[in-house]
Protein backbone atom coordinates (compact mmCIF):
# COMPACT_ATOMS: atom_id res chain seq x y z
CA UNK A 1 0.00 0.00 0.00
CA UNK A 2 1.26 3.58 -0.97
CA UNK A 3 2.08 5.97 1.44
CA UNK A 4 -0.11 9.36 1.56
CA UNK A 5 2.13 12.15 0.74
CA UNK A 6 1.30 14.82 2.94
CA UNK A 7 2.33 14.10 6.67
CA UNK A 8 0.10 14.74 9.52
CA UNK A 9 1.24 14.11 12.74
CA UNK A 10 -1.21 12.65 15.41
CA UNK A 11 -2.24 14.30 18.56
CA UNK A 12 -1.45 11.92 22.29
CA UNK A 13 -3.84 9.24 22.47
CA UNK A 14 -5.89 10.13 19.07
CA UNK A 15 -8.70 7.81 17.83
CA UNK A 16 -8.58 5.87 14.67
CA UNK A 17 -11.44 8.04 13.37
CA UNK A 18 -10.55 11.45 14.50
CA UNK A 19 -7.09 11.13 12.48
CA UNK A 20 -8.77 9.94 9.47
CA UNK A 21 -11.17 12.81 9.36
CA UNK A 22 -8.14 14.74 9.67
CA UNK A 23 -5.87 12.83 6.76
CA UNK A 24 -8.93 13.65 4.69
CA UNK A 25 -9.07 17.42 4.80
CA UNK A 26 -5.56 17.30 4.42
CA UNK A 27 -5.80 15.58 0.80
CA UNK A 28 -9.13 16.61 0.07
CA UNK A 29 -10.52 13.10 0.01
CA UNK A 30 -13.89 11.77 1.59
CA UNK A 31 -13.49 9.75 4.67
CA UNK A 32 -15.26 7.33 3.03
CA UNK A 33 -12.76 6.55 0.31
CA UNK A 34 -9.81 6.35 3.26
CA UNK A 35 -12.21 3.87 5.06
CA UNK A 36 -12.43 1.63 1.99
CA UNK A 37 -8.69 1.66 1.58
CA UNK A 38 -8.20 0.58 4.73
CA UNK A 39 -11.11 -2.58 4.32
CA UNK A 40 -10.07 -3.76 1.50
CA UNK A 41 -5.76 -3.77 2.60
CA UNK A 42 -6.89 -6.04 5.67
CA UNK A 43 -9.35 -7.76 3.91
CA UNK A 44 -12.61 -6.86 5.68
CA UNK A 45 -16.26 -6.47 4.64
CA UNK A 46 -17.45 -3.82 6.90
CA UNK A 47 -16.23 -1.34 8.72
CA UNK A 48 -14.56 -1.50 12.47
CA UNK A 49 -12.54 1.19 13.96
CA UNK A 50 -12.09 -1.15 16.82
CA UNK A 51 -9.82 -3.83 14.41
CA UNK A 52 -6.16 -3.65 15.40
CA UNK A 53 -5.45 -4.22 11.52
CA UNK A 54 -7.38 -1.26 10.93
CA UNK A 55 -5.18 1.10 13.24
CA UNK A 56 -1.87 -0.86 11.58
CA UNK A 57 -3.15 -0.35 8.13
CA UNK A 58 -4.03 3.35 8.83
CA UNK A 59 -0.30 3.77 10.46
CA UNK A 60 1.28 2.49 7.47
CA UNK A 61 -0.79 4.32 5.05
CA UNK A 62 0.12 7.64 6.47
CA UNK A 63 4.09 6.64 7.34
CA UNK A 64 3.88 6.62 10.65
CA UNK A 65 4.81 3.72 13.31
CA UNK A 66 3.23 0.67 13.57
CA UNK A 67 2.19 1.80 16.96
CA UNK A 68 0.93 5.34 16.12
CA UNK A 69 -2.68 4.61 17.56
CA UNK A 70 -1.70 2.09 20.09
CA UNK A 71 -2.51 4.22 23.25
CA UNK A 72 -0.50 3.80 26.35
CA UNK A 73 -2.29 2.35 28.80
CA UNK A 74 0.30 3.48 31.29
CA UNK A 75 -0.21 7.03 30.28
CA UNK A 76 -3.82 7.39 29.85
CA UNK A 77 -5.57 4.99 31.36
CA UNK A 78 -8.43 4.94 33.53
CA UNK A 79 -8.95 3.68 36.92
CA UNK A 80 -11.78 1.46 37.32
CA UNK A 81 -13.70 -0.46 40.05
CA UNK A 82 -14.04 -4.05 38.28
CA UNK A 83 -14.08 -7.86 39.78
CA UNK A 84 -10.19 -8.17 38.83
CA UNK A 85 -8.58 -5.87 41.40
CA UNK A 86 -11.92 -6.76 43.99
CA UNK A 87 -13.65 -3.91 43.31
CA UNK A 88 -11.09 -1.30 44.33
CA UNK A 89 -10.13 1.68 42.27
CA UNK A 90 -7.46 0.54 40.48
CA UNK A 91 -5.70 0.90 36.81
CA UNK A 92 -7.03 -2.66 35.78
CA UNK A 93 -4.64 -4.58 33.32
CA UNK A 94 -7.25 -6.55 32.16
CA UNK A 95 -9.79 -4.25 31.65
CA UNK A 96 -7.84 -1.48 29.99
CA UNK A 97 -10.74 1.00 30.30
CA UNK A 98 -9.76 4.57 28.58
CA UNK A 99 -11.53 7.84 28.70
CA UNK A 100 -14.87 8.04 26.09
CA UNK A 101 -13.37 10.14 23.16
CA UNK A 102 -13.71 13.77 23.45
CA UNK A 103 -12.66 17.08 21.35
CA UNK A 104 -8.89 17.72 21.31
CA UNK A 105 -7.27 21.05 21.16
CA UNK A 106 -7.85 22.31 18.13
CA UNK A 107 -4.38 23.88 17.83
CA UNK A 108 -2.76 20.47 19.17
CA UNK A 109 -4.43 19.17 16.04
CA UNK A 110 -2.91 22.12 13.48
CA UNK A 111 -6.30 23.46 13.23
CA UNK A 112 -7.93 20.44 12.39
CA UNK A 113 -10.69 18.82 14.45
CA UNK A 114 -9.97 15.23 16.13
CA UNK A 115 -11.01 13.33 18.84
CA UNK A 116 -8.75 11.99 21.59
CA UNK A 117 -8.98 9.42 25.22
CA UNK A 118 -6.46 11.30 26.18
CA UNK A 119 -5.55 12.02 30.18
CA UNK A 120 -6.65 15.58 30.38
CA UNK A 121 -9.22 17.85 30.20
CA UNK A 122 -11.40 20.32 28.66
CA UNK A 123 -8.24 22.85 29.32
CA UNK A 124 -5.13 23.14 27.07
CA UNK A 125 -2.55 24.37 29.55
CA UNK A 126 0.35 24.76 26.38
CA UNK A 127 -2.25 26.85 24.21
CA UNK A 128 -4.55 28.24 26.36
CA UNK A 129 -7.55 26.88 24.50
CA UNK A 130 -10.94 25.63 26.22
CA UNK A 131 -12.44 22.74 24.19
CA UNK A 132 -15.51 20.75 25.47
CA UNK A 133 -18.80 19.73 23.67
CA UNK A 134 -19.65 22.27 21.12
CA UNK A 135 -17.38 24.74 22.89
CA UNK A 136 -14.11 25.98 21.62
CA UNK A 137 -12.24 29.10 22.69
CA UNK A 138 -9.29 31.03 24.00
CA UNK A 139 -9.04 31.57 27.71
CA UNK A 140 -6.83 33.00 29.92
CA UNK A 141 -5.25 30.14 31.98
CA UNK A 142 -4.85 31.41 35.74
CA UNK A 143 -3.67 29.92 38.76
CA UNK A 144 -6.89 28.62 39.99
CA UNK A 145 -7.48 27.06 36.41
CA UNK A 146 -4.37 25.79 36.08
CA UNK A 147 -4.69 23.77 39.43
CA UNK A 148 -8.17 22.74 38.35
CA UNK A 149 -7.04 21.11 35.45
CA UNK A 150 -3.93 19.41 37.32
CA UNK A 151 -6.27 17.61 39.73
CA UNK A 152 -8.41 16.44 37.22
CA UNK A 153 -5.65 15.06 35.70
CA UNK A 154 -4.15 13.74 38.90
CA UNK A 155 -6.00 12.73 41.74
CA UNK A 156 -9.02 13.12 40.84
CA UNK A 157 -8.66 11.19 37.62
CA UNK A 158 -6.87 8.16 39.95
CA UNK A 159 -10.35 8.29 41.76
CA UNK A 160 -12.11 6.99 38.56
CA UNK A 161 -13.45 10.68 37.80
CA UNK A 162 -13.28 12.12 34.56
CA UNK A 163 -15.76 13.94 32.04
CA UNK A 164 -17.57 11.62 31.12
CA UNK A 165 -18.65 9.44 34.58
CA UNK A 166 -20.71 11.58 35.90
CA UNK A 167 -19.53 13.15 38.66
CA UNK A 168 -18.46 16.66 37.06
CA UNK A 169 -22.00 16.50 35.64
CA UNK A 170 -23.69 16.73 39.45
CA UNK A 171 -20.99 19.07 40.45
CA UNK A 172 -21.83 21.37 37.62
CA UNK A 173 -25.35 21.04 38.45
CA UNK A 174 -25.11 21.86 42.36
CA UNK A 175 -23.50 25.05 40.91
CA UNK A 176 -26.03 26.12 38.66
CA UNK A 177 -28.47 25.64 41.55
CA UNK A 178 -26.39 27.81 44.04
CA UNK A 179 -26.41 30.43 41.09
CA UNK A 180 -29.61 30.40 40.34
CA UNK A 181 -31.01 30.84 44.36
CA UNK A 182 -28.34 33.28 44.89
CA UNK A 183 -29.52 37.41 44.89
CA UNK A 184 -27.80 39.33 42.17
CA UNK A 185 -25.04 37.86 39.57
CA UNK A 186 -22.73 35.08 40.64
CA UNK A 187 -19.38 34.77 39.12
CA UNK A 188 -20.86 32.64 36.94
CA UNK A 189 -22.69 35.18 35.42
CA UNK A 190 -19.49 37.75 35.61
CA UNK A 191 -17.43 35.24 33.73
CA UNK A 192 -20.56 34.28 30.89
CA UNK A 193 -20.16 38.49 30.70
CA UNK A 194 -16.62 38.81 30.12
CA UNK A 195 -16.55 35.83 27.50
CA UNK A 196 -19.24 37.20 25.34
CA UNK A 197 -21.68 34.49 26.58
CA UNK A 198 -25.07 34.57 27.49
CA UNK A 199 -26.18 33.01 30.75
CA UNK A 200 -24.87 29.37 31.47
CA UNK A 201 -27.31 26.60 31.90
CA UNK A 202 -25.89 23.90 30.38
CA UNK A 203 -22.89 21.27 31.59
CA UNK A 204 -20.38 22.99 28.91
CA UNK A 205 -20.94 26.35 30.11
CA UNK A 206 -20.99 25.50 33.44
CA UNK A 207 -17.96 23.95 33.23
CA UNK A 208 -16.22 27.02 31.43
CA UNK A 209 -17.79 29.65 33.45
CA UNK A 210 -17.17 27.67 36.94
CA UNK A 211 -14.17 25.26 36.04
CA UNK A 212 -12.04 25.49 39.59
CA UNK A 213 -14.90 25.57 41.59
CA UNK A 214 -16.67 22.79 39.93
CA UNK A 215 -13.17 20.83 40.26
CA UNK A 216 -13.20 21.79 43.85
CA UNK A 217 -16.91 20.46 44.33
CA UNK A 218 -15.91 17.40 43.32
CA UNK A 219 -12.84 16.88 45.02
CA UNK A 220 -14.45 17.87 48.52
CA UNK A 221 -18.04 17.11 48.20
CA UNK A 222 -17.62 13.47 46.95
CA UNK A 223 -14.71 12.55 48.63
CA UNK A 224 -15.41 8.77 50.76
CA UNK A 225 -15.56 10.97 54.09
CA UNK A 226 -17.86 13.75 53.67
CA UNK A 227 -20.10 10.35 51.45
CA UNK A 228 -20.00 8.18 54.62
CA UNK A 229 -21.30 10.97 56.68
CA UNK A 230 -24.44 11.49 53.88
CA UNK A 231 -25.33 8.41 53.14
CA UNK A 232 -26.23 6.50 56.30
CA UNK A 233 -29.49 5.25 55.09
CA UNK A 234 -30.36 4.25 58.66
CA UNK A 235 -30.38 8.09 60.19
CA UNK A 236 -32.59 11.01 59.78
CA UNK A 237 -31.66 12.50 56.22
CA UNK A 238 -32.21 15.81 57.02
CA UNK A 239 -28.43 16.81 58.84
CA UNK A 240 -27.32 14.72 56.18
CA UNK A 241 -29.06 17.12 53.69
CA UNK A 242 -27.91 20.33 55.82
CA UNK A 243 -24.45 18.87 55.84
CA UNK A 244 -24.13 18.23 51.99
CA UNK A 245 -25.11 21.42 51.53
CA UNK A 246 -23.01 23.08 53.38
CA UNK A 247 -19.57 21.21 52.25
CA UNK A 248 -20.73 22.44 48.52
CA UNK A 249 -21.39 25.90 49.41
CA UNK A 250 -18.13 26.19 51.64
CA UNK A 251 -16.19 24.38 48.83
CA UNK A 252 -17.59 27.86 46.30
CA UNK A 253 -16.31 30.46 49.28
CA UNK A 254 -20.31 31.05 49.73
CA UNK A 255 -23.27 30.42 51.80
CA UNK A 256 -26.29 27.40 51.35
CA UNK A 257 -29.26 29.07 49.54
CA UNK A 258 -32.53 27.44 49.51
CA UNK A 259 -32.19 26.61 45.83
CA UNK A 260 -29.11 24.64 46.93
CA UNK A 261 -30.32 22.85 49.79
CA UNK A 262 -33.27 21.53 47.79
CA UNK A 263 -31.28 20.27 45.20
CA UNK A 264 -28.96 18.74 48.24
CA UNK A 265 -32.01 17.36 49.25
CA UNK A 266 -33.18 15.28 45.68
CA UNK A 267 -29.62 14.20 45.34
CA UNK A 268 -29.40 12.30 48.94
CA UNK A 269 -32.72 11.22 48.79
CA UNK A 270 -32.12 9.39 45.34
CA UNK A 271 -28.43 8.27 46.56
CA UNK A 272 -30.75 6.88 49.50
CA UNK A 273 -32.89 4.79 47.68
CA UNK A 274 -30.00 3.35 45.41
CA UNK A 275 -28.32 2.53 48.52
CA UNK A 276 -31.08 0.73 49.93
CA UNK A 277 -31.47 -1.45 46.20
CA UNK A 278 -27.61 -2.17 46.31
CA UNK A 279 -28.78 -3.64 49.78
CA UNK A 280 -31.15 -5.87 48.43
CA UNK A 281 -29.40 -7.12 45.62
CA UNK A 282 -28.97 -10.79 44.72
CA UNK A 283 -25.80 -12.35 43.92
CA UNK A 284 -27.19 -13.50 40.45
CA UNK A 285 -30.91 -13.40 38.66
CA UNK A 286 -31.20 -17.01 39.01
CA UNK A 287 -30.18 -16.64 43.15
CA UNK A 288 -33.39 -16.91 45.66
CA UNK A 289 -31.68 -15.68 48.67
CA UNK A 290 -27.66 -15.45 48.20
CA UNK A 291 -26.92 -11.42 48.26
CA UNK A 292 -24.62 -9.75 46.34
CA UNK A 293 -20.89 -8.85 47.61
CA UNK A 294 -21.38 -5.43 49.08
CA UNK A 295 -19.08 -3.56 47.19
CA UNK A 296 -19.48 -5.06 43.94
CA UNK A 297 -23.70 -4.39 45.31
CA UNK A 298 -22.64 -0.35 45.10
CA UNK A 299 -20.88 -0.82 41.86
CA UNK A 300 -23.69 -2.31 40.16
CA UNK A 301 -26.59 -0.20 41.73
CA UNK A 302 -24.18 3.05 40.80
CA UNK A 303 -24.98 2.34 37.04
CA UNK A 304 -28.28 0.81 37.08
CA UNK A 305 -30.04 3.29 39.28
CA UNK A 306 -27.58 6.11 37.89
CA UNK A 307 -26.05 7.43 40.82
CA UNK A 308 -22.44 7.52 40.81
CA UNK A 309 -21.85 8.96 44.29
CA UNK A 310 -22.31 5.22 45.23
CA UNK A 311 -18.62 4.44 43.10
CA UNK A 312 -16.82 6.70 46.17
CA UNK A 313 -18.62 5.18 49.51
CA UNK A 314 -17.23 2.48 51.49
CA UNK A 315 -19.14 -1.17 51.01
CA UNK A 316 -19.36 -1.12 55.26
CA UNK A 317 -21.98 1.57 54.93
CA UNK A 318 -24.23 -1.38 53.75
CA UNK A 319 -23.62 -3.20 56.89
CA UNK A 320 -27.08 -4.00 59.15
CA UNK A 321 -29.33 -3.00 56.48
CA UNK A 322 -31.97 -5.49 56.42
CA UNK A 323 -33.64 -5.08 53.12
CA UNK A 324 -35.81 -7.02 50.77
CA UNK A 325 -34.47 -8.53 47.79
CA UNK A 326 -34.56 -6.16 44.78
CA UNK A 327 -33.20 -7.67 41.65
CA UNK A 328 -30.30 -10.30 40.82
CA UNK A 329 -27.15 -8.60 39.50
CA UNK A 330 -25.83 -9.49 35.99
CA UNK A 331 -22.37 -11.62 35.36
CA UNK A 332 -19.19 -10.11 36.05
CA UNK A 333 -18.26 -9.61 32.45
CA UNK A 334 -22.17 -7.44 31.62
CA UNK A 335 -21.62 -5.55 34.86
CA UNK A 336 -18.05 -4.27 33.78
CA UNK A 337 -19.39 -2.85 30.48
CA UNK A 338 -22.32 -1.24 31.90
CA UNK A 339 -21.81 2.78 30.61
CA UNK A 340 -21.40 5.38 32.81
CA UNK A 341 -24.03 7.62 32.41
CA UNK A 342 -24.41 11.13 34.55
CA UNK A 343 -26.73 11.03 36.99
CA UNK A 344 -30.79 12.06 36.25
CA UNK A 345 -29.78 15.28 38.96
CA UNK A 346 -26.51 16.26 36.99
CA UNK A 347 -26.37 18.40 34.19
CA UNK A 348 -26.93 16.09 31.04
Amino acid sequence: MRTLPIYVDPVPAETVSGYIGRIAQTHCLEVGEIRRMLIREVGRSTWSESDPRIALALARLCGLPDDAFEVSFEDHGMWTRCGHPRWKPQKCPRCRTLAEPRTACLECAGGLATTTRARTGPLCLRHGRWTLRGLDIKVSVGASARRAEDTLRGPLWERGIALHTGEYNLATAAVLAWSQGSDGDTFLEERAQRLGLPAPTMFEEVMLCGYPEVVRVVEVAMSPRILRGVLQVSRSALPQIDGFANVIANALGATVNERLRDWAGAVIGHAHRAVLYAAGLRRTTSAKNALCPQDRALIVASGTQRACLLRHVSPRILDGLMRGHTEGTSRLSVTRRYPLEPDELGLP
